[in-house]
């Protein structure tokens, strides 16, 4: 299909429907802000997956993604490299699809790294919340997130700037929190030296980063 980038739902909990099989995919346009989802109820058979709708996530939230820009570290001018606007990691939990994405925005200084989050209907593809995080002078870059048992939320990233070495971040949201809010990222490890890729600059940080859901449906690990 002229989509790319199919991504498999993390799958935590009893599916809706037995059998069926959720995935998500970039847009034919590459831009991150659509993004497919599918469903594929034959997967150990012939049958192909078929295409629900496109979560539009630009609408939803009103920002446009830009394609993620290099970004810089404390104390070196070896940039680090933000990849591209493709799904990071997608999950399944209690008949919703959760996704998130990197991008770069401009909250008033510039372009930065920033991060996209969505809950998903898969039945019509529609968008149930959306939100955008960023931190005012600094990137962010390959978030991941999780939802446990009662649909709480939680979105790890890294976190660097020309005053900040790369950092573990955690931002959070409560199932009765505001739609499309999270509350305020908290520092979870500070940086402790200059990243120094072996590739040169722009360096390679990495492809993703990981946040699960414990099988007890109470913790999320990062």
């Amino acid at each position: 299909n002229a989509d790319g980038t199919p991504t498999p739902m993390v799958l935590h909990g009893a599916p809706s429907a037995p059998g069926t099989v959720y995935i998500i995919t970039d847009d034919t346009n590459f831009s991150g802000d659509t993004f497919g989802v599918w469903q594929w109820t034959d997967s150990t058979g012939v049958a192909a997956p078929t295409l629900v709708g496109y979560a539009d996530l630009a609408t939803a939230t009103g920002v446009t993604a830009n394609f993620p820009i290099d970004q810089t570290q404390l104390g070196t001018p070896v940039a680090i490299q933000a990849n591209d606007v493709r799904t990071l990691d997608a999950e399944w939990r209690n008949g919703h699809l959760w996704l998130t994405h990197q991008m770069s925005c401009n909250i008033g200084a510039g372009a930065q790294g920033c991060a996209r989050w969505a809950e998903v209907d898969p039945s019509d593809a529609s968008v149930v919340q959306a939100g955008v995080v960023s931190i005012f002078g600094k990137s962010i870059s390959f978030p991941n997130l999780a939802v446990d048992a009662n649909d709480n939320m939680a979105l790890g990233f890294t976190v660097m700037g020309p005053s900040k070495r790369p950092s573990v971040y955690i931002a959070a949201r409560m199932s009765g929190d505001a739609p499309g809010t999270l509350r305020d990222a908290t520092q979870v490890r500070g940086g402790d030296i200059i990243y120094s890729a072996f590739d040169g600059s722009p360096g390679r940080w990495g492809d993703y980063s990981g946040m699960t859901a414990d099988p007890d449906g109470q913790h999320l690990w990062y």
